[in-house]
């Protein structure tokens, strides 16, 4: 998928108000996001989600308008959980929310979006 489009133009729509990242930006922000295993309330966080601050294995993938939110591919997750499932992070709550189970997933509720109008496409 990134080889085709490299994530998507800058405030394009995506799942949970992100918009996917280009590869440069992937490897930019994940090494700009410590790990932190604070953990956090575990009823924060979307079944198989850790619940900790940050981990290490939270690849983001998709960023908010705001710059601080990001949807992460999950490579660490708890038990329950399966590798390779999406989280929302956003940077000023603790809930970490499972969006989908995977990145095809993901591509399945953005397509079920577009076609019912929550996400409209520029022409």
């Amino acid at each position: 998928f990134l080889a085709i489009h490299n994530g998507q133009r800058p405030n394009a729509p995506m799942v949970r108000f992100s918009t996917l990242l280009p590869v440069e930006s992937i490897a930019v922000l994940h090494a700009r996001m410590p790990g932190d295993e604070s953990r956090i309330d575990s009823a924060l966080v979307g079944k198989g989600v850790r619940p900790v601050r940050r981990s290490r294995g939270w690849i983001p993938i998709g960023i908010s308008p705001r710059g601080r939110d990001y949807l992460c591919i999950d490579l660490d997750p708890a038990p329950g959980g399966t590798s390779g499932q999406i989280i929302e992070f956003i940077a000023d709550d603790d809930g970490r929310p499972l969006v989908a189970d995977g990145f095809a997933d993901l591509l399945s509720q953005y397509l079920q979006q577009v076609q019912s109008g929550e996400i409209e496409l520029e022409e």
